[in-house]
């Protein structure tokens, strides 16, 4: 509960706004329904996105372009490379969890949160530093 909660504020503070997502999930945004949105993929897939655009705005722009809506299968199999890709280059800088095979297959609501959280914060802190400079640091 607690991550959720530093989840859902760090995302607050990024400006993350589910757009139509709600209509899509039939799930509304908001703290309480936060865990069983992370685990819905349309949801996932959103907040990739979203996190991915704070932390490299030009190389998420290039990189999903054609990856903003998952029409069929095949799109949603490439969405997974380029994301096993980004995460692992992010794996070091962000602070990433080591990545088990089951990110991608069935991944564990703790798992997902502590993944998310790792991406918010790093984005956060990018952030800050575009910000403030370069020698803004977070201290945890």
């Amino acid at each position: 509960p607690k991550m959720t909660t530093l989840l859902f504020d760090n995302l607050s503070l990024l400006g993350f706004s589910p757009g139509n997502l709600d209509q899509i999930t039939s799930v509304k945004y908001s703290l309480k329904t936060l865990p069983k949105l992370v685990q819905m993929f349309r949801f996932q897939h959103r907040l990739y996105l979203f996190l991915f655009d704070k932390i490299d705005p030009k190389k998420a722009a290039k990189d999903f372009k054609h990856l903003q809506e998952l029409l069929d299968k095949s799109s949603e199999l490439e969405f997974k490379k380029l994301l096993k890709q980004w995460l692992l280059n992010l794996r070091d800088s962000a602070g990433l969890p080591r990545l088990m095979p089951r990110y991608f297959v069935s991944p564990r609501l703790c798992d997902l949160v502590e993944l998310f959280l790792c991406l918010s914060l790093h984005a956060l802190l990018l952030d800050q530093q575009r910000l403030f400079g370069g020698s803004f640091r977070l201290f945890l």
